[in-house]
């Protein structure tokens, strides 16, 4: 019994000195390999800082470790091979080279469970209706565009356990309560995208949380058809596919490239004619893009306040609209009051965000 107590105290010794060892010395040979350059950070989230509290040490030697991102991608890719997974929660694996994520209640929303209560619509439809007032100057003026999630459009690539068996789900309650209450103008072009989708081209990013250039398109098309305009097909393009990406998702799951496929599509064929010039574009401070075409299809200035999902919105818009400004919802109390004058105003939310829809129309209306 003796014997067996001193060779735990010695493991109990040996064992911190081997494991500082070990640091030391990959972190020498980090060093000589990696002198001068900064390793890079592929996960798209602030690595933690040095501190001498023991709960941020941890914190920050989790992050810092030697080769720490050449490990993670050796486990990420034997996860991927072997078990067909990734070790984050917020992202699913699906079919075919397809990523989703359940952040921001998007699972919520495929599922079709937890949606609005008739309380909680009515109180959305009180402030559209005040925001409304005060940014419009005709009711018609004034649109609701919820984007629609990609876990709805190529809902195929989901495992089966996310399965809607609702029939329903938050976005669409709230689009049927504010057309049936009011004379609220909303786009929500879930038809449109499912019925384009079914083409060889995708419309989203089969690594990002986000819609393409082509499925923003798709949308911008169903906007321009709300506002009275002269919307275009989406097989009138010439679609050119460029640029290899790694999506959110991809770099969430911090998968190598060679593990993943996906790409920016660029198109011509829509009003290549527009002369289009940036007037404003302060994203970082502001929050706000403002673009002039010289050769516009439609006459009037739009103002949209958006989320990342209007990024991609602005190469179509742009291009048919005489005027675009383009104001991130999370900086609207940095914006100038005259920055909100057009024509035209929408507000566009993705429908995983439409929980924080309250708080962004209490925003505009501050």
């Amino acid at each position: 019994m003796d014997a067996q107590k001193k060779n735990l105290r010695i493991c109990g010794t040996l064992l911190p000195v081997l494991f500082f060892g070990i640091l030391l010395v990959t972190g020498a040979i980090a060093m000589v390999f990696h002198a001068g350059r900064e390793e890079e950070n592929l996960e798209n989230r602030t690595l933690a800082e040095f501190s001498g509290e023991p709960a941020q040490f941890e914190e920050w030697l989790n992050d810092h470790a030697p080769f720490r991102s050449q490990w993670l991608n050796a486990y990420a890719i034997f996860n991927y091979r072997v078990f067909g997974s990734v070790d984050n929660e917020q992202v699913i694996v699906g079919k075919e080279g397809w990523f989703f994520y359940t952040g921001d209640g998007t699972v919520d929303e495929m599922l079709g469970v937890h949606v609005f209560t008739e309380a909680e619509m009515e109180e959305i439809l009180r402030n559209l209706l005040a925001v409304r007032e005060r940014y419009a100057d005709r009711p018609e003026d004034f649109a609701v565009f919820v984007a629609p999630d990609k876990e709805k459009i190529y809902s195929q690539y989901l495992p089966e356990v996310y399965e809607n068996k609702t029939n329903t789900s938050r976005a669409a309650e709230l689009v049927r309560y504010i057309r049936e209450h009011s004379d609220i103008r909303v786009v929500y072009p879930v038809e449109e995208l499912k019925r384009e989708a079914e083409g060889s081209v995708p419309l989203y990013y089969k690594t990002d949380t986000h819609w393409n250039r082509l499925g923003a398109f798709v949308g911008v098309q169903a906007l321009i058809d709300c506002l009275g305009g002269r919307s275009c097909s989406l097989s009138e393009l010439i679609v050119s596919r460029e640029e290899d990406r790694a999506g959110d998702l991809a770099l969430l799951a911090h998968l190598p490239e060679q593990y993943y496929e996906d790409q920016d599509p660029f198109f011509t064929g829509y009003y290549d004619e527009a002369n289009v010039s940036v007037l404003v574009e302060d994203l970082s401070g502001r929050g706000i893009r403002k673009a002039a075409n010289e050769k516009p299809a439609d006459e009037r200035k739009l103002v949209m306040v958006r989320d990342s999902f209007g990024d991609a919105m602005n190469t179509s818009l742009c291009r048919y609209f005489k005027e675009v400004t383009s104001i991130n919802w999370e900086k609207v109390s940095q914006v100038p009051e005259e920055e909100f004058s057009g024509d035209l105003f929408v507000y566009e939310i993705v429908e995983r965000r439409l929980l924080q829809m309250p708080d962004h129309l209490k925003r505009l209306l501050q």
